[in-house]
């Protein structure tokens, strides 16, 4: 039960509408249905929109790691998950886990794995590392960081970390939209010739200069490659 007020829509900038928009699409997506509340944590920290633009960032960061499969990460944030009781996490990271490979059967197995046959000495180090980061105090000896390093290297090692320390399923936000670069068409859409006009040169005060003698279609925009805008004409 939420006893702060949320951000509604109505309420909301134009930039967290577009992050409430891109996180629905994008969970619905990963879990191919629609999970009640899934916005719930973006309406609130919409009440402070520099702490929301670092979320996001953050997420969008730990979404696009690509060092580790899909299997080990949603093993070791199912394992984190239910090593702290979030009843969240677990709910949409088991259903996350699914669409990325894993069965029911190994879902189950997890309290157990130790002793289960559904999981490789991979699988395992990956659980045990997760459970003892996850544990209080936490328990995590030379001799798992040493069988680690025969199988991850350091920087895939960095990233189990921060996915098992992060402690929640992969939870897409794109608050700030990168706006296009307007760039002007080139070929016949913008006029009959393919090429701009090797005439054309540059002077001190930014502005190009055509010879004289040319004719055809003039478009306003930006000069590729010089950061100038002014009229492109085409031959």
């Amino acid at each position: 039960m939420v006893r702060i007020d949320m951000v509604a829509g109505d309420r909301a900038t134009v930039g967290t509408r577009i992050a409430y928009w891109f996180t629905a699409r994008l969970l619905t997506r990963l879990t191919g249905g629609t999970p009640p509340g899934m916005l719930v944590p973006l309406k609130l920290y919409a009440q402070l929109p520099r702490l929301l633009r670092a979320s996001g960032r953050l997420e969008q960061s730990t979404n696009a790691l690509r060092g580790i499969s899909s299997r080990h990460r949603a093993l070791a944030e199912l394992k984190a998950a239910t090593m702290t009781s979030c009843e969240y996490c677990i709910d949409l990271g088991s259903q996350i886990a699914r669409r990325w490979g894993l069965s029911d059967a190994e879902l189950l197995a997890l309290p157990s794995y130790a002793s289960s046959t559904l999981f490789t000495s991979i699988d395992k180090l990956v659980l045990d590392y997760a459970a003892g980061m996850s544990g209080t105090p936490v328990d995590v000896d030379d001799e798992l960081v040493a069988r680690l390093t025969e199988h991850f290297s350091p920087e895939q090692l960095v990233e189990l970390t921060h996915v098992i320390c992060t402690g929640e399923p992969p939870r897409p936000i794109q608050p700030h939209p990168r706006r296009r670069r307007r760039r002007v068409q080139r070929g016949p859409g913008v006029c009959d010739s393919r090429r701009w006009p090797r005439s054309a040169v540059l002077q001190k005060r930014r502005r190009p200069v055509w010879p004289t003698g040319l004719t055809g279609f003039a478009r306003r925009g930006r000069i590729r490659g010089t950061g100038v805008v002014g009229r492109v004409r085409c031959e």
